[in-house]
C-alpha cells in the first residue's frame, strides 16, 4: 500500500513537472478583415488550431493575448510583402505591450498578383528567427489567409500551414529541406499533413531556453 501510495504522488509530481516545463508565449493577432480574405469566424478557428498544434507538437503554449480587428486599407501586390511586414514593425514597436515573450501575428487578405489583376496569391513572412526574444516587439509575422482561390479552390489548408509556419519561425525555427511544416514552400504540401521535424524542435528549444523563455 506504502509502494502504491509514492508511486501515485511520483506519478503526480511527474505530470506537474511536464506541465510547467511547457513555456507560455503570449500570442497577440491582428485579423484584417475583407471580401477576398478568411471571414471572422474562420480566422478565429485557424488561430485556435494552430495554437492546439504548436502545443501538441512543439510542447510550446501559446496563450492568445488580444485578438484585434480591424478593417483593410489598401490591397497590396505579392512583391509588396516585405514592406507590408516592415509597415507593422514600426507600429507594433510602438505600442508598450509588445516585449520579449510576445509574438504577433498579423492575418491578412491574399496579396494581388503583379500582372493578372484577378489572381491572388498566399503568403507569409516573419521578421527574424527567435523573433519571441526580440525586446522590441517580441516578433512578428504576416499571413495570409483564404477561404478559396480565384478558380474556387478551397485554400484553408494552406492558410493554417502558412499561420504555423511564420510562427515557428518566431520560435526559433528555420526552413528544413525535408518535407514537415518548416519546409519553405510548406503550403504546397498543405495536404500531407505535415508536422516539425526534430531539428525543428531542438532549434526552438535553444531559442527559448537561452533566452530565459522556458
Amino acid at each position: 500500500m506504502v509502494k502504491k501510495l509514492v508511486l501515485f504522488y511520483l506519478i503526480s509530481f511527474l505530470c506537474v513537472c511536464v506541465a510547467v516545463a511547457q513555456p507560455k508565449i503570449k500570442l497577440d493577432v491582428i485579423y484584417i478583415s475583407s471580401p477576398y480574405g478568411v471571414g471572422l469566424e474562420e480566422a478565429r478557428n485557424l488561430v485556435n488550431r494552430s495554437i492546439l498544434t504548436i502545443k501538441n507538437q512543439l510542447r510550446t503554449s501559446l496563450i492568445l493575448r488580444s485578438f484585434d480587428v480591424r478593417a483593410q486599407r489598401r490591397t497590396w501586390r505579392i512583391s509588396e510583402v516585405r514592406e507590408l511586414l516592415r509597415v507593422w514593425e514600426r507600429r507594433i514597436e510602438k505600442n508598450p505591450r509588445a516585449k520579449k515573450g510576445v509574438i504577433t501575428l498579423i492575418i491578412v487578405p491574399p496579396f494581388r498578383d503583379d500582372e493578372f489583376i484577378e489572381r491572388y496569391w498566399l503568403a507569409g513572412l516573419a521578421n527574424r528567427a527567435c523573433g519571441v526574444a526580440n525586446r522590441l516587439n517580441g516578433g512578428v509575422a504576416i499571413s495570409a489567409a483564404q477561404s478559396f482561390n480565384y478558380l474556387g479552390a478551397p485554400r484553408l489548408e494552406e492558410s493554417f500551414v502558412s499561420m504555423v509556419h511564420e510562427m515557428g519561425h518566431l520560435l526559433g525555427a528555420s526552413h528544413t529541406t525535408s518535407i514537415s511544416m518548416m519546409h519553405a514552400n510548406a503550403m504546397a504540401y498543405a495536404n500531407y499533413g505535415l508536422e516539425f521535424r526534430p531539428v525543428s524542435y531542438n532549434e526552438i528549444e535553444f531559442c527559448l531556453t537561452t533566452n530565459n523563455l522556458r
